[in-house]
C-alpha cells in the first residue's frame, strides 16, 4: 500500500515537472536547454576544430537533438513510473505496458496542446511521437530489468531448495 502511494506521488510529481517545463515561454525554454547545448557545443569544438561560421549551425543542430533527447528521456521516466504503479495493482505485463504507454501518450498530447497556449511555444505531433517512444522504451527497459531480477531470485531460490535436499 505504501509503495503504491509513493509511486503515485512520484508520477504526479513527474506530471507537474512536465507541466512546468511546458509552461515556460519560448525564451525561458531555450535558456533552460541552452545550458546543456552550450556545454555540448563547447565539448565538440574542443575535440574538433569547427570554423567560426559553422558554430551557429552546429549550435542549432545540437539544440534540436538536446531538446528531443529531453522529450524522450523525460517520458521514459514517466513510462517507467506508470508501469511500476500498474504492476503494483497486479496488472499483467502486457496490460500494464499498454496502459502505461497509452497514459503517457495521452499526457503527451495534452502537453503539446498546452504548449500551443504558451507564448513562443508550439505543439508538435513529432514531439508526441518522441514522447511516446520514450515511454515505450522506458517500459520495455523496466520489463527486461524486472525479468532479469526475477530470474536471479528464482536461481537463488532453486539453489536454496537444492541445498535442503
Amino acid at each position: 500500500m505504501v509503495k503504491r502511494k509513493v509511486v503515485l506521488i512520484l508520477f504526479l510529481l513527474w506530471m507537474l515537472a512536465v507541466f512546468l517545463f511546458s509552461s515556460q515561454n519560448g525564451v525561458s525554454s531555450s535558456k533552460t536547454s541552452g545550458v546543456i547545448v552550450n556545454k555540448v557545443v563547447e565539448i565538440i569544438t574542443t575535440i574538433k576544430d569547427v570554423p567560426e561560421d559553422e558554430i551557429k549551425s552546429l549550435t542549432s543542430t545540437v539544440s534540436f537533438y538536446v531538446r528531443k533527447a529531453a522529450h524522450f528521456s523525460i517520458y521514459a521516466v514517466g513510462g517507467i513510473l506508470m508501469f511500476i504503479l500498474l504492476k503494483l495493482y497486479n496488472f499483467s505485463n502486457i496490460r500494464a505496458f499498454l496502459c502505461a504507454v497509452g497514459i503517457c501518450f495521452c499526457y503527451a498530447v495534452s502537453d503539446e496542446t498546452h504548449q500551443t497556449l504558451v507564448s513562443g511555444r508550439s505543439g508538435q505531433f513529432r514531439d508526441v511521437c518522441i514522447d511516446t517512444a520514450g515511454a515505450t522504451t522506458g517500459v520495455i527497459f523496466t520489463i527486461i530489468i524486472g525479468g532479469i531480477i526475477n530470474k536471479i531470485k528464482n536461481f537463488k531460490n532453486n539453489r536454496k531448495n537444492l541445498k535442503k535436499i
